[in-house]
């Protein structure tokens, strides 16, 4: 149903609410009135789409109230005038413009004021709601960048917060702990059993931040599947952050890949994921290498508990073409509420509306049993307009059009002239629940054409229904549209904080896991060479676990001072004491900020897993400023499932416009990282934060 008027923003709508009024005077012009409307809204026009000046605003006023006094056109010209002062916060002079009219009306047709009263004051409050949205509106788009910026800001300060509690405390001990077995050699075992604690919270923090997005899993599955030989298709497709929901899909797409990789038999795998109408996350993992459903199910028995015990399913079988295929659903979170104030707004001012109509139109039938059949009639219709006031269409809609439609037309029959303004508002009611109106609206206008001829009506006083028509069909059209616009942009404002967070979290996750996971196994390296070696030899190690873990702290903080130059020294010395032959060929020269500290990364963590899974001999690094190699001579075979590590370089890499690629042989594996001269990593308006600047709309109002 808002398919179709997503793209149509604020200004043009108000742009709408103000040419429809003016068409209805513009009819009713004659001589000199014709070019004096026409300079009212040209006022309008430039105050709206210029700049919103009080001298066009008295220009406005000035040429309206000229116009009624000079040529005889009706009161209601200056109602917009008087709605657009009141917005101003010129609500004395909107008083005086409304007391004007008011007067002229009265005392040209003193049995039609009070009706003359409800249609200034309607149009008047019509105009000015119109320009309130409008004015949110743009305050949602200028302060948006600004509201992501702030959420960042605030996660990050929250994360230091939480780091220094889980982490900061084992970090301290580690280092209270070796400075005492510097003196008591018998602590070193108790101290590398807390380290090795401290190292499983941060793996575990790691995995908390990163359960709010699949992105990285689903980088490392990629990077695994094709460093496999398998081609895969990633599509992903659903809304993030995902809170629990992130964790447990993720477990499954880990489990599911690393059963593909192991099997061996798969030439092509499919990643995809959507967000179902039933409130449900899905995953999907489907490939061609496995002929048998019951295939693959033990390694996601434990994961399929999880989530069948959160509210989620998990499913495994085979396509009809004989792919098999792993599907899992997990209970997406609720997305917060937006802001209802701007839609309660335009729900009260239509409801006004329909009011102030139903007044006007119950003025013109007489008192008695007509009067009580009129008042249930019009009391009925203004209900089923109002149950089009949501983001989407009512319950039994089609219905609710059929008995909107048949309350518009049929008394018709029994009050005349005093019905022939409600089928308009039928007309917003189909601008609103369909794509394309258009046809119903002329039909719906060419319906009141003939009742009012019908009627017996002058031509000049049929040409005014037939347009009054359209025009409060229009009303209600905006005054619906626009709380949707507003809706629409909070929740692509809340969107974008997210967003924002979920960025920030994701790259707190990745550092935890490539810097402070690095020092916690240069630690436990460390601790067990202190354990082992001659006592002379084992302070110098324990001086330097103590430095470590003090200056682990610091490190806390993402990427904070990580270089190529300095992991490179940090790297030779782990893999001296690790017995492996460290080989650099570092010819990189100087590099933007950026591509210095993703490579210093680079090296960071494949250093780390050299440590972890290989028993390597040689351990070769070869930079320039636009590829970094890093190889060794044993890998060790793994059937576990894929760390983060590599989903982790991936997603940095690409970020400046870089691949990563990873080759494996007899005696090899190698991890290469290649970034193009021109990247983002030498963009200097690139926003680090991962905030958009704001691009703020000038305000309407006059100051």
């Amino acid at each position: 149903m808002g398919g179709r008027a997503r793209g149509i923003g604020a200004r043009p709508l108000v742009a709408v609410v103000l040419g429809a009024f003016g068409a209805v005077h513009l009819l009713g012009a004659r001589g000199w009135g014709l070019p004096a409307v026409l300079v009212v809204l040209g006022l309008q026009a430039a105050w709206l789409w210029w700049r919103a000046d009080e001298r066009l605003l008295l220009g406005q006023a000035v040429v309206a109230l000229g116009s009624v006094l000079g040529f005889g056109l009706s009161p209601a010209l200056v109602a917009p005038v008087a709605g657009i002062a009141a917005v101003a916060r010129r609500r004395g002079a909107a008083a005086l413009i409304l007391l004007a009219a008011l007067v002229i009306g009265t005392v040209r047709a003193p049995d039609e004021a009070l009706s003359s009263a409800i249609t200034v004051g309607l149009t008047a409050g019509v105009v000015a709601v119109t320009v309130v949205l409008l004015r949110r509106t743009q305050d949602l788009e200028a302060t948006r960048g600004a509201v992501a910026a702030s959420a960042v800001e605030r996660e990050r300060l929250r994360l230091a917060e939480e780091l220094n509690g889980r982490l900061g405390s084992g970090l301290e001990e580690i280092a209270r702990e070796g400075r005492a077995a510097l003196e008591r050699p018998e602590l070193v075992a108790g101290m590398i059993e807390g380290a090795r604690r401290t190292a499983a919270d941060v793996r575990a923090v790691a995995l908390d931040l990163r359960s709010l997005s699949l992105r990285p899993e689903t980088a490392t599955a990629e990077a695994l599947l094709r460093s496999a030989g398998i081609s895969v298709t990633v599509d992903t497709a659903h809304r993030e952050p995902l809170d629990s929901a992130g964790t447990l899909l993720a477990v499954v797409l880990r489990e599911a890949v690393t059963d593909v990789v192991r099997q061996g038999t798969a030439t092509h795998c499919t990643i995809r994921t959507w967000n179902g109408d039933d409130g449900m996350v899905g995953l999907r993992v489907s490939h061609d290498g496995v002929s048998n459903a019951a295939l693959g199910t033990d390694a996601l028995l434990r994961a399929g508990e999880r989530i069948e015990a959160a509210g989620g399913t998990l499913r495994t079988g085979l396509d009809p073409d004989g792919t098999f295929f792993v599907e899992a659903a997990a209970v997406e979170r609720e997305p917060p509420p937006t802001d209802p104030a701007a839609h309660r707004l335009s729900v009260a001012l239509l409801a006004t509306v329909l009011t102030g109509f139903c007044l006007k139109a119950l003025l013109m039938i007489p008192w008695g049993a007509s009067l009580a059949a009129a008042t249930a009639c019009l009391a009925a219709f203004a209900f089923l307009a109002l149950r089009w006031r949501g983001p989407e269409r009512p319950r039994a809609w089609r219905w609710s059009l059929a008995a909107e439609a048949a309350l518009a037309y049929l008394p018709m029959i029994w009050f005349g002239e005093a019905w022939l303004g409600v089928p308009g508002f039928l007309a917003g009611t189909l601008m609103v629940a369909f794509a394309r109106p258009i046809p119903f609206v002329l039909a719906i206008m060419a319906g009141v054409a003939w009742a009012a001829h019908g009627h017996g009506l002058e031509p000049a006083a049929v040409a005014n229904h037939t347009i009054s028509t359209l025009v409060s069909g229009v009303v209600v059209f905006v005054l619906v549209r626009l709380a949707r616009v507003i809706r629409e942009m909070q929740e692509a404002g809340e969107e974008l904080a997210r967003a924002a967070t979920v960025r920030e979290r994701l790259r707190t996750a990745r550092d935890l896991h490539d810097i402070l996971g690095h020092t916690m196994a240069a630690i436990l390296l460390k601790g067990e060479l202190a354990r082992r070696l001659p006592p002379e030899r084992a302070a110098r190690e324990l001086a330097e676990l103590v430095e470590m873990a003090e200056l682990a702290k610091d490190e806390l903080a993402p990427s904070r001072g990580t270089t190529l130059d300095g992991e490179l020294a940090r790297a030779r010395d782990v893999l001296a004491s690790a017995g492996i032959d460290p080989r650099f060929e570092a010819a990189h020269g100087d590099l933007p900020e950026r591509l210095d500290t993703v490579y210093g990364i680079v090296v960071r963590e494949s250093v780390t897993n050299i440590l972890r899974h290989s028993s390597a001999s040689t351990c070769r690094i070869a930079s320039t400023p636009t590829t970094l190699t890093v190889e060794n001579d044993a890998p060790r075979g793994r059937t576990g499932p894929p760390g983060s590590g590599l989903g982790n370089l991936t997603t940095r890499l690409a970020e400046l416009g870089g691949t990563l690629s990873v080759t494996t042989g007899p005696g090899l594996f190698r991890i290469e990282a290649t970034v193009p001269p021109a990247s983002p990593a030498t963009d200097p308006a690139t926003d680090p934060a991962g905030a958009p600047s704001a691009s703020p709309i000038p305000d309407p109002a006059p100051s």
